[in-house]
């Protein structure tokens, strides 16, 4: 009698429903939570050797921050000054690079060095944009002590 229930088609309709209704929960993305935004501004490192492609060199540090040198600045003028905007979404960072001239010390410079101190030890997807030359790269770092990687900025 209650078993028939099994077998009918409104039993098959609810069922589908419910399946539905667990596979579109499952597949929302979580909450990252709001966007958090930084600002770094970079030492600007005279008498470096100019590199042959622009880059970033990065290191995780043993107290937990990680340096990212941005290479390959030859054609960088002597007067500028050079920031990042960094917009934290969970573990998504979108690094913007900014280069304002006249507020340099007026030396020439090879290389940006920024330091980022707000980084946990966690595996971050990173989207670099360089503002000047509309060059970009996307990478994941894993934020250990004594990792090393470079990464190419590509057009």
């Amino acid at each position: 009698m209650w078993y028939t229930f099994l077998h009918s088609v409104e039993f098959y309709v609810v069922m589908t429903v419910i399946a539905a209704a667990v596979i579109a929960l499952s597949a929302r993305p979580s909450h990252k939570g709001p966007v958090i935004k930084h600002h770094v501004e970079g030492d600007m490192v005279p008498d470096t050797p100019v590199w042959l492609s622009p880059g970033l060199r990065i290191r995780c540090n043993e107290s937990g921050t990680v340096t990212l040198r941005r290479v390959g600045l030859g054609d960088c003028p002597a007067d500028t000054m050079m920031y990042l905007t960094i917009d934290q979404h969970g573990f998504d960072l979108e690094i913007t690079e900014h280069c304002v001239r006249g507020y340099g010390r007026g030396e020439e410079c090879g290389e940006a060095v920024f330091t980022l101190a707000f980084l946990a030890q966690e595996r971050y997807h990173i989207k670099y944009i360089a503002d000047p030359s509309t060059r970009m790269a996307a990478f994941t770092l894993h934020v250990r002590p004594g990792l090393t990687m470079e990464v190419e900025l590509r057009d």
